[in-house]
């Protein structure tokens, strides 16, 4: 990502849970995907069940959409130039 807000809000919830739980614990933003262009950059993803009485859906299949911007900090997630 351009931005360091899933690395912060990692750092935030570590600090809470340890102190709640009283023990070390290990925070890992689970929703997040590598994307290949100019460079190979982090993106925060976010998955859609799509269901229909069609053959290959009628359990649902997953589809991921990346965001235009971050949900965080509203940061653009376009590529910058090297």
């Amino acid at each position: 990502m351009n931005c360091n807000c899933l690395t912060d809000i990692e750092k935030k919830l570590k600090e809470k849970f340890s102190g709640e739980l009283r023990t070390p614990v290990d925070v890992q933003c689970q929703n997040i995907g590598f994307v290949f262009g100019k460079a190979c950059r982090l993106v925060h993803l976010t998955k859609f069940k799509i269901t229909a009485d069609v053959k290959g859906y009628r359990k649902g299949r997953e589809t991921t959409v990346t965001a235009n911007y971050c949900p965080f900090c509203g940061k653009s997630t376009k590529e910058e130039d090297a």
